[in-house]
């Protein structure tokens, strides 16, 4: 004769469905939550699904540089916005001043680094202490593996780097960023003239 195995408590069986049920909204919610919200406002994503291990491009990476700058500028206006270097950044993308330029090349770790570098001296200087410089220098610093700055980047990488939400009081460290971001409603986006 084969033992049986004792039956399954139906009120555990009932708890784990009821705590299932009640995470399943928080799933998508918690995945939203990690896409900020001017990738949208700033025309950073067009709607279409994207897959995130995808080769990046220079173009790419330029349109999220430049729809940051304008994040910086219009949310960041009473305090100097983005700073002369990336609104000079901005404008040097805009124009496409280099005869040698292929917006479609790729875009290695190397060249996203140095692309970034500049945004987060000016949040880092404002006191930001939100995702991605939760560890309060660059992300790329505090890694245990050793960069290959010469990989080709792909879509996710460069997405991760521009995952900072101005929005969030909590995520500044200095006043009056803080006050101003915990009352924070957003006004109307005022396009650039290089991000129309």
């Amino acid at each position: 004769m084969i033992p049986r195995r004792p039956a399954f408590p139906a009120a555990a069986f009932s708890f784990i469905r009821v705590l299932f049920m009640a995470a399943l909204p928080i799933i998508p919610l918690s995945l939203l939550a990690s896409t900020p919200s001017w990738w949208t406002d700033y025309g950073v994503l067009n709607g279409n699904p994207s897959n995130d291990f995808a080769p990046a491009n220079q173009g790419q990476a330029k349109n999220f540089a430049v729809a940051a700058v304008s994040l910086l500028n219009n949310d960041l206006a009473q305090f100097r916005g983005a700073g002369p270097r990336l609104d000079q950044l901005a404008a040097a993308f805009i124009s496409g001043a280099s005869p040698r330029r292929n917006d479609f090349a790729p875009v290695t770790l190397g060249h996203l680094k140095t692309l970034a570098q500049p945004f987060y001296d000016r949040l880092l200087d404002l006191g930001y202490t939100g995702p991605p410089l939760t560890s309060g220098t660059y992300p790329w610093a505090v890694s245990h593996t050793p960069p290959n700055d010469n990989a080709v980047a792909n879509i996710g990488q460069l997405k991760n780097l521009f995952t900072f939400d101005l929005t969030h009081g909590s995520y500044w460290a200095h006043e009056p960023y803080r006050s101003h971001f915990s009352a924070y409603t957003p006004s109307p986006i005022h396009k650039s003239p290089w991000n129309p």
